[in-house]
């Protein structure tokens, strides 16, 4: 279907006037409807071959096509519609109509906008459309109801649905009861242990704890603005001061501060131009001596800001981006706790831990996250990204990557990436082996279940094999997928969230045991600050054991879930799923990209997190 033919049909259908010649209020309906629709244009050929480009919608321009004059390059000063007839030989139809605008939504904003003539569009079919804001601020607020305003709101949709003409006139009848009662457990709170104190809560903050293991390496930190150059004497002494010194003192990393930063500069550039001037000004400091380098971005215009990752990874450079807002409030001190969740970031990139949970033993056991990242529904046609994070002996975290078919959920790749982990957990030059291997697979229906035993686990049945364990003496295995595709809460009796730690594996809400799952179960391992608590539900593939019951491998998942040492609480999954899911999103910035600069990544630098 052509763009002209669907704003037409919805013209119609809403009784307006099709006649996109101004921003008169039923074109600015008309506008208002396509952002976010995908479409495609065929006007390019070479050799004869037309070239397919896809764009999405964002609106309309302010000007005809006749109108609008181009401002660079050999064409400047020419209308759009005399661009595309000197250009492609193209005389449009409808020279006086608006065009549609396709700018990229992560170009900076100082950058022209991009315009097509609606004409030469085509919609792209079997796109999904994004959801209106005013219906995203509806589902929003429905998703942070209050957990007594939510049942109520429950027990009264039978009501409203039994009443519903169409229903009846279908003889549907809609239970009266919506509700079931399910008995549940609560498991004890582990222990989290810092440099200098342990806690014993499910959230908690910094003030008065060390890290565990500070990173830094006695190395110099620097920064590189993106913004006002003006400014770049002020932004040192707040990052120095506000950010830098408490790092060292009140949290214990060990950075130099003597030399002031190894790198101090401001760049005002966009897009390529950006990378090449950060590789430019970073060529000639020693990277051997910076433990990490400040980003400190103008707004939050992602193009820019993945163009600057981009830069530091390729550099192998530790980077963690600021936004300027929060650097300089414009009064008073940075806050303190927007200091501390960065200090937990930058550790981690400088390879230091932050804290332990008591139950987790990194020294015996290797802890798997694996997850799957797909593109948007209007991207159908970008690869998916698999990745797989596990943990070494000292408790740090590694990330495989590879791209994968669009859209496919089971992969038999897992078991090659579980392979490179195993061998860079062994060492050199004697070759140790994990005793215990867990593995918490993320975003897996459980009508891919089956496909999953036989296509997953045995790829890593192979590695583990591949690796050198006999097949007598393979390690203790413990296989979990976890998902949040479920409409299933869980409410107190007494009102409000269930506590965190509670575990239900109740037969009248959890699926029996099947023929690949041992047991079935939820769980609601974090605090709900906002809305009602949405559980966990995890399906047990593997748990050989020995001597391990399930109240066991609850207590484990529950620990697990302290560990995302990016958040001072209990989180709703695993650490290591949270880190695979993190990863997959890193390499978004690479498999994304569609300049000459992306290239394969199938392992993140040890900085990544």
């Amino acid at each position: 279907q052509s763009l002209t033919e669907l704003l037409q049909g919805a013209a119609s259908a809403r009784r307006m006037d099709f006649n996109p010649t101004s921003m008169s209020p039923s074109t600015q309906t008309l506008a208002e409807l396509v952002i976010g629709v995908c479409v495609t244009t065929s006007h390019i050929r070479r050799a004869g071959v037309v070239r397919k480009l896809s764009f999405t919608l964002m609106g309309f321009s302010e000007r005809p096509a006749n109108a609008i004059i181009l401002s660079d390059g050999e064409h400047e000063g020419k209308t759009i519609a005399e661009y595309f007839e000197s250009r492609y030989g193209i005389r449009l139809q409808h020279p006086d109509w608006l065009c549609v605008d396709v700018t990229s939504p992560s170009a900076p904003p100082d950058r022209p906008r991009c315009y097509m003539p609606i004409e030469l569009c085509q919609v792209k079919p079997g796109v999904r459309r994004n959801i209106l804001a005013e219906r995203q601020e509806a589902m929003l607020a429905a998703s942070t109801l209050d957990p007594n305003v939510f049942l109520d709101k429950v027990k009264h949709v039978p009501t409203v649905l039994s009443e519903d003409p169409i229903l009846r006139k279908a003889g549907i009848v809609v239970a009266r009861e919506p509700l079931s009662d399910a008995s549940a457990d609560v498991l004890p709170v582990p222990t989290v242990r810092f440099a200098n104190q342990e806690v014993r809560l499910t959230s908690w903050n910094l003030r008065g704890l060390r890290l565990l293991s500070p990173g830094g390496g006695g190395k110099r930190w620097g920064f590189v603005s993106l913004g006002d150059p003006q400014r770049a004497d002020y932004l040192h002494q707040i990052l120095r001061d506000q950010f830098v010194g408490p790092f060292v003192n009140t949290y214990g990393m060990n950075i130099d501060m003597s030399q002031g930063p190894a790198i101090a500069a401001t760049i005002r550039r966009d897009g390529r131009r950006l990378t090449e001037e950060i590789q430019t000004t970073l060529a000639h400091c020693p990277k051997d001596s910076l433990a990490f380098v400040f980003i400190v971005l103008p707004d939050k215009e992602t193009g820019r800001y993945m163009q600057a990752k981009r830069a530091f990874d390729h550099l192998e450079i530790p980077s963690q981006a600021l936004q300027q807002d929060k650097v300089m409030p414009g009064r008073g001190n940075v806050s303190p706790q927007y200091v501390g969740n960065v200090a937990l970031k930058v550790n981690l990139k400088m390879r230091g831990s932050n804290w332990t949970v008591n139950g987790l033993d990194f020294h015996r056991v290797m802890y798997v996250g694996i997850d799957i990242h797909h593109a948007p529904g209007a991207q159908s046609d970008t690869k998916s990204v698999l990745a797989c994070v596990a943990t070494n002996k000292e408790g740090i975290q590694s990330a495989v990557l590879r791209e994968t078919p669009p859209k496919q959920e089971v992969n038999p790749q897992v078991g090659e990436m579980l392979l490179e982990h195993l061998q860079a957990w062994s060492g050199k030059p004697e070759k140790e082996f994990p005793e215990e291997i867990v593995i918490v697979r993320d975003g897996c229906g459980r009508g891919l279940l089956e496909q999953l035993v036989d296509v997953e686990l045995s790829a890593v049945r192979n590695a583990l094999l591949s690796f050198g364990y006999a097949e007598d003496k393979l390690p203790c295995l413990a296989v979990l997928v976890a998902t949040k595709r479920h409409k299933i809460r869980f409410v107190s009796r007494r009102g409000g969230n269930v506590d965190p730690g509670t575990v239900v594996t109740d037969d009248r809400v959890v699926h029996q045991a099947s023929a690949v799952t041992s047991t079935n179960f939820y769980m609601v391992s974090h605090k709900g600050r906002l809305g009602t608590s949405k559980p966990m539900h995890y399906s047990v593939l593997v748990n050989n054991k020995p001597g391990r019951p399930d109240s066991d491998l609850y207590q484990l998942l529950y620990n697990m879930c302290f560990g995302h040492q990016r958040s001072t609480q209990a989180v709703s999954m695993p650490f290591i799923v949270f880190s695979a899911h993190l990863a997959a999103e890193r390499a978004r910035l690479y498999v994304d990209d569609a300049t000459e600069t992306a290239r394969r990544v199938e392992r993140l630098p040890n900085f990544w997190q």
